[in-house]
């Protein structure tokens, strides 16, 4: 991993589009939100070990006046993680959903125009953006059952912007790597923005080319094989694709090496 990997939440944008720094009042409800919509704590009362949750919930704080009902812990392919719960145990029953931008922002009914702009400018700066929403339950509506379904008619409620930092030793190595002769290429599950930003600090060139998950997804072996030949960076890559991206430089004609210190790189490292 060329980052810490130890998020900190740096921005919080409002629903009306305003950008504050972490920690001004006027952003308690949208990072409030957020971290309603985090998987509860361990029985033992251990945190979530996903580092986004952990930043979010630092953030907030304690929040004694929630209690969760159910809840959706994220997963790559879904995009978004979500509960639903009441405050201070008796009040109306809430959805609340934090995820990717490009799956939450367009389940939001009447969603103002800038959010997206918003958003993008964020990523542009490397920051990782999420983005909170909300709506209550109907009568009738079961917890469960709301969780089941693709999440629609929700209120924007805004974005937060978390800030990851490069390790020291990393310019370096991506240095060290091209002197070598070697071509370096991030897989990330960041937004393409914010994975430009930061591969640029780390010494990637400023037209470092960038493709997603979804864009190999879409394409047949011959056409992925051909638009990884030329990537530097390839952005919202789920954890099944890293072995398709191995197989499809090697289709290329690549010799590749593969590193990574999650589970989900295990198949592809052995690939490589």
């Amino acid at each position: 991993t060329l980052t810490e990997n130890r998020l900190r939440l740096s921005r919080v944008a409002g629903a009306d589009g305003t950008v504050r720094r972490a920690g001004d009042p006027e952003t308690a409800d949208t990072v409030r939100t957020a971290a309603r919509a985090c998987p509860r704590l361990d029985g033992d009362g251990a945190r979530p070990t996903h580092a986004t949750d952990e930043a979010v919930l630092d953030a907030a704080g304690d929040d004694p006046g929630w209690t969760q009902e159910e809840g959706l812990p994220f997963e790559t392919s879904r995009g978004y993680a979500a509960a639903v719960g009441r405050e201070d145990g008796t009040g109306p029953a809430v959805l609340v959903v934090k995820g990717a931008p490009e799956t939450v922002l367009p389940a939001c009914a009447g969603l103002p125009d800038h959010a997206l702009e918003v958003a993008q400018r964020l990523a542009g700066d490397g920051l990782r953006i999420i983005a909170v929403a909300r709506r209550p339950l109907a009568r009738g509506e079961k917890a469960a059952d709301v969780l089941e379904q693709s999440p629609s008619k929700l209120e924007f409620t805004g974005l937060l912007a978390l800030a990851d930092v490069p390790r020291e030793t990393s310019p370096a190595l991506v240095r060290g790597l091209r002197e070598a002769g070697v071509r370096p290429v991030v897989l990330t599950g960041d937004h393409p923005q914010t994975a430009h930003a930061i591969a640029v600090d780390l010494g990637w060139p400023e037209d470092a080319v960038v493709v997603t998950g979804d864009e190999l997804a879409a394409a047949d072996r011959t056409a992925r094989s051909r638009m990884l030949r030329d990537a530097d960076v390839v952005a919202r890559v789920a954890p099944e694709q890293k072995l398709q991206v191995v197989e499809s430089l090697r289709d290329a004609g690549r010799v590749v090496g593969m590193v990574g210190d999650g589970a989900n790189d295990a198949a592809a490292i052995r690939a490589a």
